[in-house]
């Protein structure tokens, strides 16, 4: 579905929202994750780019999931994945030595058990949710299959 904010009243101000699309995407990519586990065990996240950059938004990926989230020290990392494909490809070291050359320092966010529980409801009612804001959308036509 497309972006919807609901609940939304004249009481929310723009911090409410801003937290309320962070816990949506991080809603969002919960979801997917516990379908992934279901054939792979996941025992920590790896958070890069913008979002790393965000301690806010590592938190609450770490109470929703309920598993640590680690992030670089550079949270810029595609870049140093691309020095190490370049030095591979150079033919100066292999890939394995050139992420053994290239580690990283990284934080770890650990979850939260009472934040952790608050969420859980929160995040069933979003999945409940989304298929009827799903069904919603595609009725109205602003959705294309």
């Amino acid at each position: 579905a497309r972006g919807t904010l609901l609940g939304l009243g004249l009481s929310h101000n723009s911090w409410d929202v801003t937290r309320a699309v962070l816990e949506g995407v991080v809603f969002q990519l919960t979801w997917l994750l516990e379908r992934l586990r279901q054939n792979f065990p996941v025992a920590r996240l790896r958070l890069s780019g913008g979002a790393a950059k965000s301690p806010l938004w590592t938190e609450i990926l770490s109470d929703v999931t309920g598993l640590p989230v680690s992030v670089p020290a550079l949270p810029d990392l595609p870049c140093v994945g691309a020095a190490i494909l370049a030095g591979s490809g150079a033919g100066l070291y292999s890939l394995a030595r050139g992420q053994e050359m290239m580690r990283i320092n990284e934080q770890a966010a650990e979850p939260d058990p009472v934040r952790s529980a608050q969420y859980q409801p929160l995040l069933r009612d979003y999945i409940a949710r989304a298929g009827t804001v799903d069904a919603l959308y595609r009725a109205e036509g602003g959705v294309h299959s």
